[in-house]
């Protein structure tokens, strides 16, 4: 029985074998093999493109260095799931240049599916710290492919290797016993809110934005300390650049979100192409004039 991906599929080759050889070679991004790799892979410059119409939509300006960085930064977080795997250090001094600090005591880490963030979760390791990773599993109608299912089941491998995961779904009370035992929630807060679930909606500079309600509502209601970071990737750079925010702290849901907002947009601003989520970006962003026009 095959199990050869339809052409338009990334097949085991692209989603298992080339980021694993290209981790096990500690290629980085810069390398010409490694870059090569990301242009190849099945239908990732039509992707690409296709993004780049979904940012254009939302007045984010695109060109061929930004389908470039697109589709490197693809390969590059299918690349980290290996270099986990492997133990390749993916923090250290001479791969990561880190502009902040994490706090002290118990705190919320809030991140965004932008970049390639595993450095970040290694870097808390490296401070003492325990990384609770909050995720969303692909449902299983989605992993139509043996190569696909695999290649889920080894990035949850990955990723709890950092020491701890907790899946969306009853994640609001594991939260809270992760940071009574002293762990650090890292929670992605730009996944769109699903359908009945509840949310925040606001208005920051030119678009409405509705966030999923529920980390941040806890944050406000217990008052827990959080920061925003992002790690990103530049081309022709030997190190990725791990950016960490200053603590902050508030009672208010809408003094959170507003932030959260903001960093989401400078987020953007700083790299579009490095956005996961363009394709279903309309889930979570609108727009200010079109919200007027209807």
């Amino acid at each position: 029985m095959s199990n050869a991906a339809a052409p338009d599929q990334p097949g085991w080759r692209d989603l298992l074998w080339r980021p694993l050889i290209d981790a096990a070679l500690d290629r980085a991004p810069r390398s010409e093999v490694f870059q090569r790799h990301a242009r190849s892979f099945p239908a990732a410059l039509d992707e690409a493109e296709t993004q780049a119409g979904h940012a254009r939509a939302f007045g984010f300006a695109t060109d061929e260095d930004w389908l470039e960085r697109r589709v490197i930064c693809e390969s590059l977080d299918r690349h980290d799931n290996f270099a986990r795997l492997l133990r390749r250090p993916l923090a250290s001094e001479h791969r990561l240049e880190v502009k902040g600090d994490w706090p002290t005591g118990v705190f919320v880490a809030l991140g965004l599916h932008w970049g390639a963030g595993f450095p970040a979760l290694e870097h808390l390791l490296l401070r003492q710290r325990q990384p609770a990773f909050v995720y969303l599993a692909e449902p299983e109608p989605a992993l139509n492919q043996h190569s696909r299912r695999l290649y889920e089941r080894l990035h949850l491998r990955a990723l709890n290797g950092f020491g701890h995961t907790i899946p969306v779904g009853g994640a609001y009370q594991r939260i809270k016993q992760a940071l009574v035992v002293g762990r650090i929630p890292v929670v992605l807060f730009d996944a769109p809110p699903q359908p009945g679930s509840r949310r925040i909606s606001l208005h920051r500079d030119g678009f409405d934005i509705g966030l999923r309600r529920g980390i941040l509502g806890l944050i406000a209601e217990r008052q827990i300390p959080y920061v925003f970071f992002r790690c990103s990737w530049r081309p022709g750079q030997a190190r990725r650049v791990l950016e960490i925010s200053g603590p902050q702290q508030s009672a208010a849901l809408e003094d959170v979100a507003a932030a959260a907002g903001d960093f989401l947009l400078d987020s953007l601003r700083l790299d579009a192409a490095q956005w996961h989520l363009w394709s279903v970006a309309s889930e979570l962003l609108r727009v200010a004039a079109q919200r007027e026009e209807v």
